[in-house]
């Protein structure tokens, strides 16, 4: 903060995050997993505006999400589960200028989704299985920004397929997860992670094909709110992979190792007013890719307006 001015150059941040999960074995053939997590992120800051009005700004945003996963064998070969999913987000935003009411603003959004479905799995020999299920979706929308103020959306699905697969046996994962994040001056935030991944194929004794080791991941974004200006870059490197395959031809698969691989991406854009944006991106820029070992989408530049109403 500078004193001699009433406005931040940037926004107080408070945020947190949970997450848990666990799963209950009411038999050797019915089982019960559940999963939630959620966050909740304040936002805070002042605004000087040309024209000489001081506004407080804060947005809110709240999010949950839990999951049943009840799963039940009917037999060696046919396997019946259930989902029920729901999500909650929540977002509020105050726009309340000191001493005055001209630019006062609230937004409000409240989105939620329900969903339920179930799946049945009917292995069909030694590489196919049946699947065959339906799912119910609802979602309501609460937003200011909508004509009557509500929106609802629902489906009903059905699906059936034959699936080929590559079986593994029996495989053992297991690694270590660390990540950083730090604000820094002027506006800018930076956060790094790194993920190291044990992976086996225990039933060849050998690495889980395709699964990397060593992976790492930064981002750093900027932002200049007098002149409406957001920077973003993000990057990753994932090291080499391998694979296993007979090339030629007599039986014996040898290993193929995929070469260790770094994607960029980067967006920079700039606010016309409150509802309009320019913006000018790039995907894959460091030209990542490999027809037959990593068959990704090529470099992209481009460019584009967005507008919000």
């Amino acid at each position: 903060m500078d004193p001699s001015r009433q406005s931040t150059s940037g926004s107080d941040l408070d945020s947190y995050r949970y997450s848990g999960r666990g799963e209950w074995k009411a038999s050797e053939r019915w089982r019960l997993e559940a999963k939630a997590e959620g966050n909740r992120k304040v936002q805070r800051g002042v605004d000087a505006l040309t024209t000489g009005a001081v506004i407080d700004r804060a947005s809110q945003d709240e999010a949950l999400l839990v999951t049943l996963l009840p799963t039940w064998e009917l037999s060696a070969r046919t396997t019946l589960s259930f989902t029920a999913h729901y999500s909650r987000f929540r977002h509020r935003f105050v726009y309340d200028q000191r001493g005055g009411a001209a630019l006062d603003r609230i937004d409000e959004t409240l989105e939620q989704l329900a969903k339920v479905g179930a799946q049945l799995n009917q292995h069909l020999g030694a590489s196919h299985q049946l699947v065959a299920g339906a799912e119910g979706l609802t979602e309501l929308l609460a937003s200011d920004r909508l004509s009557g103020g509500r929106g609802r959306r629902s489906r009903l699905s059905l699906f059936a397929q034959d699936v080929g697969y590559d079986n593994i046996a029996r495989a053992r994962v297991r690694g270590v997860e660390v990540g950083w994040n730090q604000r820094l001056p002027a506006s800018l935030l930076v956060e790094l992670g790194y993920t190291f991944t044990q992976a086996r194929d225990l039933s060849e004794d050998r690495a889980l094909p395709g699964q990397a080791a060593h992976r790492l991941t930064a981002r750093a974004s900027w932002r200049y709110r007098p002149w409406g200006l957001e920077a973003s870059v993000r990057g990753g490197v994932v090291g080499a992979r391998p694979y296993f395959e007979d090339a030629e031809g007599d039986g014996v698969e040898e290993t193929v190792r995929a070469p260790r691989y770094v994607t960029v991406d980067a967006q920079l854009s700039k606010s016309l007013g409150e509802a309009v944006k320019l913006f000018v991106a790039g995907n894959n820029l460091a030209g990542a890719g490999d027809a037959r070992l990593l068959p990704i989408p090529p470099r992209a530049l481009y460019a584009g307006v967005s507008a919000r109403f």
